[in-house]
């Protein structure tokens, strides 16, 4: 790859008779990304970069002045720290290299970040850095993330809800500890406290008292015309302090645009439809309305949770609101689950149907006429309280084609 060399000098450091080892960081045109995304691919982009290790090695040295390939394209921070280590013995299998063995020399924080460079200075030197030596970017220790609706101009938009939420998956998929979006609402409304919760430091302490996090994720949306920014932060709770960066640029498709468009009341699905929350028509038997997920082609309703030994089981009801018949199933049962407010999910892990006519791995469903599925969830603990159904589903339209939309049915009861 190819690597481009500064020199900057520290005043500071002459004027007081003493020396500042002074990293610079620069990085690779590879870490790059050449062409705008669709959001899933962005959401993966974004939860790589927050919690990835990036790393360069020391290009070269002079005087107190160090130059190191990686920056701030791979989410480097002023106050972000590395680990400076020395290189030794290669480590393979066969002729395949795992790595190498290092020593430590030194860590350094960064303390000037531009797009191919970041100036940073020793902390502790333990030897002399030199040529060939590698700058790792130090690990935080994070136990729980809270992720932030993704704002543009300091509003909300459905593409930002989406975002936060496809955002949530990603990371729990990653095995990372995240407070579901419900429980951050629930604790938004008895706070008192809007986006303010998010951008004033003293009430984001006590988001994540209250949450149980210690680090948030913070986002933004920057309209471009024909394509869209999506800008990321991971930000320390308890400091204010920023430990990684991410940017992602995504395609504006008329569905994104349309998902710009949207406020916070409504929401859409994975494919620009419209949807929204308990719009269904039928009711329970004390009247009340079922809870309810609604785009312009299909209504599902969750008619009951109960629990069936150890196992809970989900009713749903399902009505077709367009004017032809369509093939349906869920795209995957690793995205199906049920969660509520403390974080705790129930895996979906076999659905059944009111009838045996399937299509292959679908169902058809046909213009005003319902069907009723039946989903029991992974055994554990009896449920208890409310829980939100998400799941990735697809419309099977002529011809085979594949539309995706997401459905989320907050709001259900155990009864």
């Amino acid at each position: 790859m190819g690597v481009n060399i500064f020199m900057m000098l520290s005043n500071s450091s002459a004027r007081h008779g003493f020396g500042i080892l002074i990293l610079y960081v620069l990085v690779s045109a590879n870490t790059v990304v050449a062409a705008p995304m669709d959001t899933d691919q962005a959401v993966t982009h974004l939860a790589d970069r927050l919690f990835a290790r990036p790393y360069g090695d020391i290009a070269q040295v002079k005087q107190e002045t160090v130059y190191i390939a990686v920056g701030e394209r791979e989410g480097i921070l002023e106050g972000s720290e590395f680990d400076i280590v020395r290189l030794g013995a290669k480590i393979q299998v066969g002729s395949e290299l795992l790595g190498y063995e290092e020593k430590l020399i030194g860590k350094a924080v960064a303390e000037r970040v531009q797009e191919r460079l970041t100036v940073s200075r020793m902390l502790a030197k333990l030897e002399v850095a030199r040529v060939g030596d590698r700058a790792y970017l130090r690990r935080q220790h994070v136990t729980r993330v809270v992720i932030a609706p993704f704002t543009i101009d300091d509003k909300v938009s459905s593409l930002g809800l989406g975002i936060q939420e496809n955002l949530i998956t990603a990371l729990l998929s990653k095995g990372i500890s995240v407070v579901e979006r419900s429980q951050l609402e629930r604790v938004l409304e008895e706070q008192r406290l809007g986006l303010s919760g998010f951008v004033d430091l003293g009430s984001a302490k006590t988001l994540g008292e209250l949450l149980g996090a210690d680090a948030m994720i913070v986002g933004s949306l920057r309209d471009l015309g024909e394509t869209v920014d999506v800008n990321a932060r991971l930000v320390a709770l308890d400091s204010g302090t920023g430990l990684r960066a991410a940017q992602a640029r995504i395609a504006k498709t008329a569905i994104v645009a349309q998902q710009l468009a949207l406020g916070p009341t409504t929401s859409v699905g994975e494919n620009g439809r419209v949807v929204g929350s308990n719009l269904g028509k039928s009711f329970d038997q004390n009247g009340d309305l079922f809870p309810t997920f609604e785009n312009d082609f299909v209504r599902i309703e969750a008619v009951s949770l109960k629990n069936k030994g150890k196992r809970p089981i989900l009713a749903l009801r399902f009505l077709n609101v367009a004017d032809d018949a369509f093939g349906f199933r869920l795209s995957e049962l690793e995205g199906c689950y049920i969660s509520n407010e403390s974080g705790s999910r129930r895996v979906c892990k076999s659905l059944s149907w009111d009838s045996e006519k399937f299509l292959g791995d679908r169902f058809e469903l046909v213009p005003d006429v319902p069907r009723a599925e039946w989903i029991e969830l992974e055994s554990g603990e009896e449920v208890n309280g409310a829980y939100v159904f998400t799941a990735k589903a697809l419309k099977i339209g002529e011809l085979g084609r594949l539309e995706p939309f997401l459905v989320i049915i907050r709001n259900i009861d155990v009864r």
